[in-house]
């Protein structure tokens, strides 16, 4: 399920972020957040609605036992917060769908 993504407020470029989750994300998580494999779909994270989690998860590796590494030696947290945007706004293009 999508989270309540009204409590997102994300304040980064999505543009940017679209163009960083391509270059880092992408190729575990899928293309246009859209993910086909056991990886998770990040577009139902429950991290998507707070920026401190989603840091934590993305630069911080606390979800490194579950395979999701650290990835503060190629982003930093204006670049994570503009791929949570991005991410926000797929989630909620989903969300929107018919």
């Amino acid at each position: 399920q999508i989270p309540d993504l009204a409590r997102a407020n994300a304040n980064g470029n999505a543009v940017v972020g679209r163009s960083r989750y391509d270059q880092v994300c992408a190729g575990c998580h899928g293309v246009d957040a859209v993910s086909g494999t056991a990886v998770p779909d990040l577009r139902y994270a429950p991290s998507l609605i707070d920026a401190a989690a989603f840091k934590a998860v993305v630069l911080d590796g606390t979800r490194q036992d579950k395979g999701m590494v650290g990835f503060s030696a190629v982003l930093n947290a204006e670049e994570t917060e503009a791929i949570r945007a991005y991410l926000v706004s797929r989630a909620a293009a989903a969300k929107a769908a018919p």
